[in-house]
Protein backbone atom coordinates (compact mmCIF):
# COMPACT_ATOMS: atom_id res chain seq x y z
CA UNK A 1 0.00 0.00 0.00
CA UNK A 2 1.28 3.47 -0.88
CA UNK A 3 2.70 5.38 2.13
CA UNK A 4 0.60 8.49 1.44
CA UNK A 5 -2.55 6.36 1.41
CA UNK A 6 -1.48 4.67 4.67
CA UNK A 7 -0.91 8.05 6.34
CA UNK A 8 -4.30 9.24 5.13
CA UNK A 9 -6.00 6.17 6.63
CA UNK A 10 -4.08 6.55 9.89
CA UNK A 11 -5.15 10.20 10.22
CA UNK A 12 -8.77 9.20 9.58
CA UNK A 13 -8.48 6.57 12.33
CA UNK A 14 -6.99 9.11 14.75
CA UNK A 15 -9.66 11.68 13.90
CA UNK A 16 -12.35 9.10 14.58
CA UNK A 17 -10.74 8.10 17.90
CA UNK A 18 -10.60 11.78 18.90
CA UNK A 19 -14.28 12.18 18.05
CA UNK A 20 -15.10 9.13 20.21
CA UNK A 21 -13.45 10.76 23.22
CA UNK A 22 -9.71 10.08 22.99
CA UNK A 23 -8.66 13.73 22.86
CA UNK A 24 -4.99 12.77 22.65
CA UNK A 25 -5.57 10.97 19.33
CA UNK A 26 -3.96 13.71 17.24
CA UNK A 27 -2.72 13.73 13.61
CA UNK A 28 0.60 12.33 12.46
CA UNK A 29 3.75 14.40 12.67
CA UNK A 30 4.72 15.71 9.25
CA UNK A 31 8.30 16.40 8.13
CA UNK A 32 7.55 20.12 7.79
CA UNK A 33 5.77 20.44 11.15
CA UNK A 34 7.00 23.77 12.60
CA UNK A 35 5.60 23.04 16.07
CA UNK A 36 8.61 20.75 16.63
CA UNK A 37 12.22 21.89 16.74
CA UNK A 38 14.87 20.63 14.36
CA UNK A 39 16.33 18.66 17.28
CA UNK A 40 12.97 16.99 17.96
CA UNK A 41 12.50 16.10 14.30
CA UNK A 42 16.00 14.62 14.27
CA UNK A 43 15.24 12.65 17.44
CA UNK A 44 12.05 11.20 15.93
CA UNK A 45 13.91 10.32 12.74
CA UNK A 46 16.55 8.40 14.69
CA UNK A 47 13.91 6.63 16.77
CA UNK A 48 11.99 5.59 13.66
CA UNK A 49 15.19 4.29 12.07
CA UNK A 50 15.96 2.23 15.17
CA UNK A 51 12.42 0.80 15.35
CA UNK A 52 12.54 -0.07 11.65
CA UNK A 53 15.87 -1.81 12.30
CA UNK A 54 14.24 -3.85 15.09
CA UNK A 55 11.42 -4.73 12.72
CA UNK A 56 13.84 -5.81 9.99
CA UNK A 57 15.68 -8.07 12.46
CA UNK A 58 12.35 -9.64 13.40
CA UNK A 59 11.49 -10.14 9.72
CA UNK A 60 14.88 -11.77 9.11
CA UNK A 61 14.31 -14.40 11.82
CA UNK A 62 10.57 -14.92 11.39
CA UNK A 63 8.98 -18.18 10.34
CA UNK A 64 6.89 -17.21 7.35
CA UNK A 65 6.11 -13.81 5.84
CA UNK A 66 5.81 -10.77 8.09
CA UNK A 67 3.07 -8.41 6.87
CA UNK A 68 3.94 -4.87 5.82
CA UNK A 69 4.05 -2.65 8.92
CA UNK A 70 4.26 1.13 8.64
CA UNK A 71 5.76 3.01 11.62
CA UNK A 72 4.80 6.61 12.34
CA UNK A 73 4.61 9.16 15.18
CA UNK A 74 1.53 11.19 16.10
CA UNK A 75 1.36 14.52 17.92
CA UNK A 76 -0.23 13.02 21.04
CA UNK A 77 1.50 13.86 24.32
CA UNK A 78 0.21 10.95 26.40
CA UNK A 79 2.17 7.71 26.68
CA UNK A 80 0.06 5.87 24.14
CA UNK A 81 0.54 3.89 20.96
CA UNK A 82 -1.79 2.22 18.48
CA UNK A 83 -1.55 -0.80 16.20
CA UNK A 84 -3.86 -0.70 13.20
CA UNK A 85 -5.09 -3.26 10.69
CA UNK A 86 -5.91 -2.16 7.16
CA UNK A 87 -6.03 -5.62 5.62
CA UNK A 88 -4.24 -8.94 6.22
CA UNK A 89 -1.06 -7.68 4.57
CA UNK A 90 -0.93 -4.04 5.73
CA UNK A 91 -0.64 -2.74 9.26
CA UNK A 92 0.62 0.35 11.06
CA UNK A 93 2.13 1.13 14.44
CA UNK A 94 1.59 4.73 15.54
CA UNK A 95 3.40 6.02 18.62
CA UNK A 96 2.66 9.32 20.36
CA UNK A 97 5.59 11.72 20.52
CA UNK A 98 5.06 11.76 24.30
CA UNK A 99 6.54 8.26 24.35
CA UNK A 100 9.76 9.78 23.01
CA UNK A 101 10.07 13.25 24.55
CA UNK A 102 8.16 12.98 27.84
CA UNK A 103 9.71 9.67 28.87
CA UNK A 104 13.28 10.81 28.25
CA UNK A 105 12.69 14.11 30.07
CA UNK A 106 11.17 12.32 33.06
CA UNK A 107 13.98 9.78 33.29
CA UNK A 108 16.61 12.52 32.95
CA UNK A 109 14.87 14.41 35.78
CA UNK A 110 14.83 11.25 37.91
CA UNK A 111 18.54 10.63 37.36
CA UNK A 112 19.36 14.26 38.16
CA UNK A 113 17.49 14.26 41.48
CA UNK A 114 18.17 10.66 42.49
CA UNK A 115 21.20 9.29 40.61
CA UNK A 116 21.01 5.87 42.25
CA UNK A 117 18.07 4.90 40.06
CA UNK A 118 20.97 3.29 38.18
CA UNK A 119 23.76 1.39 39.87
CA UNK A 120 26.44 3.69 41.30
CA UNK A 121 25.38 6.62 39.14
CA UNK A 122 25.74 8.85 42.20
CA UNK A 123 29.48 8.61 41.67
CA UNK A 124 28.98 10.36 38.33
CA UNK A 125 26.81 13.31 39.38
CA UNK A 126 29.50 15.70 38.13
CA UNK A 127 29.37 14.12 34.67
CA UNK A 128 26.03 15.24 33.18
CA UNK A 129 26.89 13.59 29.85
CA UNK A 130 26.79 10.21 31.56
CA UNK A 131 23.36 10.93 33.00
CA UNK A 132 22.12 12.07 29.60
CA UNK A 133 23.39 8.91 27.92
CA UNK A 134 21.82 6.71 30.61
CA UNK A 135 18.50 8.58 30.30
CA UNK A 136 18.56 8.12 26.52
CA UNK A 137 19.29 4.39 26.78
CA UNK A 138 16.57 3.80 29.37
CA UNK A 139 14.03 5.80 27.35
CA UNK A 140 15.01 3.83 24.22
CA UNK A 141 14.31 0.61 26.13
CA UNK A 142 10.89 1.99 27.09
CA UNK A 143 10.17 2.94 23.48
CA UNK A 144 11.28 -0.51 22.31
CA UNK A 145 8.90 -2.12 24.80
CA UNK A 146 6.02 0.05 23.55
CA UNK A 147 6.88 -0.84 19.96
CA UNK A 148 7.18 -4.56 20.70
CA UNK A 149 3.86 -4.48 22.56
CA UNK A 150 2.11 -3.12 19.46
CA UNK A 151 4.06 -5.47 17.19
CA UNK A 152 2.84 -8.37 19.34
CA UNK A 153 -0.77 -7.30 18.78
CA UNK A 154 -0.10 -7.62 15.05
CA UNK A 155 2.00 -10.78 14.89
CA UNK A 156 0.04 -12.71 17.54
CA UNK A 157 -3.18 -12.26 15.60
CA UNK A 158 -4.89 -9.95 18.08
CA UNK A 159 -6.08 -7.40 15.52
CA UNK A 160 -7.36 -10.05 13.16
CA UNK A 161 -9.10 -11.76 16.08
CA UNK A 162 -10.84 -8.56 17.20
CA UNK A 163 -11.93 -7.85 13.64
CA UNK A 164 -13.24 -11.34 12.87
CA UNK A 165 -14.29 -13.05 16.07
CA UNK A 166 -14.47 -10.91 19.20
CA UNK A 167 -17.96 -10.66 20.66
CA UNK A 168 -19.25 -7.75 22.69
CA UNK A 169 -20.36 -9.92 25.62
CA UNK A 170 -16.83 -10.49 26.91
CA UNK A 171 -15.26 -7.45 25.29
CA UNK A 172 -13.33 -6.15 28.30
CA UNK A 173 -11.94 -9.45 29.53
CA UNK A 174 -10.92 -10.37 25.98
CA UNK A 175 -9.14 -7.03 25.62
CA UNK A 176 -7.35 -7.57 28.94
CA UNK A 177 -6.32 -11.07 27.84
CA UNK A 178 -4.87 -9.76 24.59
CA UNK A 179 -3.08 -6.90 26.38
CA UNK A 180 -1.54 -9.30 28.91
CA UNK A 181 -0.37 -11.52 26.04
CA UNK A 182 1.10 -8.49 24.21
CA UNK A 183 2.95 -7.43 27.38
CA UNK A 184 4.47 -10.89 27.81
CA UNK A 185 5.50 -11.17 24.16
CA UNK A 186 6.96 -7.65 24.20
CA UNK A 187 9.18 -8.60 27.14
CA UNK A 188 10.35 -11.70 25.29
CA UNK A 189 11.27 -9.56 22.27
CA UNK A 190 12.91 -6.85 24.41
CA UNK A 191 15.04 -9.26 26.43
CA UNK A 192 15.95 -11.20 23.30
CA UNK A 193 17.12 -8.17 21.34
CA UNK A 194 19.01 -6.80 24.35
CA UNK A 195 20.84 -10.07 24.95
CA UNK A 196 21.63 -10.38 21.24
CA UNK A 197 23.20 -6.91 21.23
CA UNK A 198 24.97 -7.71 24.51
CA UNK A 199 26.49 -11.03 23.42
CA UNK A 200 27.48 -9.82 19.95
CA UNK A 201 29.22 -6.74 21.35
CA UNK A 202 26.98 -4.22 19.55
CA UNK A 203 25.98 -2.59 22.84
CA UNK A 204 29.57 -2.04 23.86
CA UNK A 205 30.47 -0.65 20.46
CA UNK A 206 27.74 2.00 20.45
CA UNK A 207 27.79 3.31 24.05
CA UNK A 208 30.48 5.36 25.81
CA UNK A 209 32.52 3.12 28.10
CA UNK A 210 31.50 4.82 31.36
CA UNK A 211 27.79 4.51 30.54
CA UNK A 212 28.17 0.95 29.26
CA UNK A 213 29.86 -0.12 32.50
CA UNK A 214 27.07 1.44 34.56
CA UNK A 215 24.24 -0.11 32.55
CA UNK A 216 25.60 -3.37 31.17
CA UNK A 217 28.96 -3.95 32.84
CA UNK A 218 27.79 -7.08 34.67
CA UNK A 219 24.94 -9.57 34.55
CA UNK A 220 23.07 -7.91 37.39
CA UNK A 221 23.45 -4.48 35.81
CA UNK A 222 22.06 -5.79 32.54
CA UNK A 223 19.01 -7.20 34.32
CA UNK A 224 18.58 -4.06 36.39
CA UNK A 225 18.68 -1.74 33.38
CA UNK A 226 15.93 -3.54 31.47
CA UNK A 227 13.73 -4.09 34.52
CA UNK A 228 14.17 -0.47 35.59
CA UNK A 229 12.98 0.76 32.18
CA UNK A 230 9.94 -1.55 32.34
CA UNK A 231 9.16 -0.50 35.90
CA UNK A 232 9.37 3.24 35.21
CA UNK A 233 7.05 3.02 32.21
CA UNK A 234 4.35 0.82 33.73
CA UNK A 235 4.55 2.62 37.09
CA UNK A 236 3.35 5.80 35.36
CA UNK A 237 0.05 4.09 34.56
CA UNK A 238 -0.99 3.62 38.17
CA UNK A 239 -4.24 5.50 37.92
CA UNK A 240 -6.94 2.83 38.20
CA UNK A 241 -8.69 1.82 41.38
CA UNK A 242 -8.53 -1.95 41.70
CA UNK A 243 -11.65 -3.55 43.15
CA UNK A 244 -13.40 -6.74 42.12
CA UNK A 245 -15.98 -4.71 40.20
CA UNK A 246 -13.68 -2.08 38.68
CA UNK A 247 -11.15 -4.48 37.17
CA UNK A 248 -13.88 -6.06 35.05
CA UNK A 249 -14.51 -2.81 33.15
CA UNK A 250 -10.86 -1.97 32.41
CA UNK A 251 -9.53 -2.28 28.86
CA UNK A 252 -6.12 -3.37 30.22
CA UNK A 253 -5.22 -5.71 33.09
CA UNK A 254 -4.82 -4.02 36.50
CA UNK A 255 -1.63 -1.95 36.62
CA UNK A 256 0.04 -4.05 39.30
CA UNK A 257 -0.65 -7.24 37.37
CA UNK A 258 1.02 -5.71 34.29
CA UNK A 259 3.89 -4.27 36.30
CA UNK A 260 4.91 -7.33 38.25
CA UNK A 261 3.86 -9.71 35.49
CA UNK A 262 6.32 -8.03 33.11
CA UNK A 263 9.10 -8.04 35.70
CA UNK A 264 8.46 -11.73 36.30
CA UNK A 265 8.56 -12.60 32.58
CA UNK A 266 11.79 -10.60 32.21
CA UNK A 267 13.32 -12.47 35.15
CA UNK A 268 12.32 -15.80 33.63
CA UNK A 269 13.78 -14.94 30.23
CA UNK A 270 17.04 -13.68 31.74
CA UNK A 271 17.36 -16.74 33.97
CA UNK A 272 17.26 -19.02 30.91
CA UNK A 273 20.78 -17.82 30.01
CA UNK A 274 23.62 -19.45 31.89
CA UNK A 275 25.55 -16.20 32.21
CA UNK A 276 22.98 -14.92 34.72
CA UNK A 277 21.07 -18.01 35.79
CA UNK A 278 22.60 -18.06 39.29
CA UNK A 279 21.94 -14.41 40.10
CA UNK A 280 19.16 -13.83 42.70
CA UNK A 281 16.87 -11.70 40.56
CA UNK A 282 14.49 -11.01 43.44
CA UNK A 283 17.24 -8.88 45.00
CA UNK A 284 17.54 -6.85 41.81
CA UNK A 285 13.77 -6.33 41.63
CA UNK A 286 13.64 -5.21 45.25
CA UNK A 287 16.36 -2.64 44.65
CA UNK A 288 14.61 -1.36 41.53
CA UNK A 289 11.33 -0.81 43.38
CA UNK A 290 13.11 1.04 46.19
CA UNK A 291 15.28 3.23 43.97
CA UNK A 292 12.61 4.15 41.42
CA UNK A 293 10.05 4.96 44.12
CA UNK A 294 12.58 7.25 45.83
CA UNK A 295 13.25 8.98 42.51
CA UNK A 296 9.55 9.48 41.79
CA UNK A 297 9.14 10.97 45.26
CA UNK A 298 11.96 13.45 44.67
CA UNK A 299 10.61 14.73 41.35
CA UNK A 300 7.12 15.17 42.80
CA UNK A 301 5.43 12.45 40.78
CA UNK A 302 1.64 12.94 41.09
CA UNK A 303 0.96 9.58 42.70
CA UNK A 304 2.56 9.37 46.12
CA UNK A 305 4.48 6.26 47.06
CA UNK A 306 2.13 5.49 49.96
CA UNK A 307 -0.84 5.56 47.59
CA UNK A 308 1.10 3.26 45.28
CA UNK A 309 1.81 0.80 48.10
CA UNK A 310 -1.86 0.72 49.11
CA UNK A 311 -2.97 0.29 45.51
CA UNK A 312 -0.54 -2.59 44.98
CA UNK A 313 -1.70 -4.24 48.20
CA UNK A 314 -5.33 -4.07 47.04
CA UNK A 315 -4.45 -5.35 43.58
CA UNK A 316 -2.38 -8.25 44.89
CA UNK A 317 -5.42 -9.56 46.75
CA UNK A 318 -7.25 -9.79 43.42
CA UNK A 319 -4.38 -11.27 41.44
CA UNK A 320 -4.99 -15.01 41.79
CA UNK A 321 -8.66 -14.96 40.80
CA UNK A 322 -8.23 -12.44 38.01
CA UNK A 323 -5.12 -14.13 36.62
CA UNK A 324 -7.07 -17.40 36.52
CA UNK A 325 -9.87 -15.56 34.72
CA UNK A 326 -7.50 -14.19 32.07
CA UNK A 327 -5.76 -17.55 31.73
CA UNK A 328 -9.11 -19.26 31.16
CA UNK A 329 -10.05 -16.79 28.43
CA UNK A 330 -6.67 -17.16 26.76
CA UNK A 331 -7.10 -20.93 26.66
CA UNK A 332 -10.54 -20.46 25.10
CA UNK A 333 -9.41 -18.09 22.36
CA UNK A 334 -6.04 -19.79 21.76
CA UNK A 335 -7.19 -21.94 18.79
CA UNK A 336 -8.43 -18.88 16.92
CA UNK A 337 -5.39 -16.78 17.80
CA UNK A 338 -3.11 -19.59 16.69
CA UNK A 339 -4.95 -19.74 13.36
CA UNK A 340 -4.79 -15.97 12.88
CA UNK A 341 -1.20 -15.50 14.03
CA UNK A 342 1.39 -14.25 11.56
CA UNK A 343 4.73 -16.08 11.36
CA UNK A 344 4.57 -19.50 12.92
CA UNK A 345 2.48 -20.85 15.77
CA UNK A 346 1.72 -19.68 19.29
CA UNK A 347 3.05 -21.62 22.24
CA UNK A 348 0.43 -23.90 23.73
CA UNK A 349 -1.03 -22.38 26.94
CA UNK A 350 0.49 -23.86 30.10
CA UNK A 351 -2.22 -23.32 32.70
Amino acid sequence: MDNSLIREQINRYLESANYRGNKDALPLVEDNDTSLTHFQHDMLSKCKARLNSLLQKKIATAVGKVPDIYIAFSKGELLQAHSMLFDDENYAIVINIGCVFAIQNMIADMLYHHPNVIWDLEQHTQIPETQQVCAAILSNAVLDFIFFHELSHILNGHLRYKKELATRSNDKIIKQTLEFDADSQAIVYLVGTTLDAYFTGRLKATIPESSYNLLFGSSERLISTIQTAIYIFLRIYIIDDNTEDSIMVLSHPPFAMRLFGCLDVAAQKFSMHSIISDYPIEITTGNIVKNVEQAFLKIGFPIETQDFVEAVKNALELFPAHHDRISKHYAEIYPDLNRLKHCGKLAVPQF
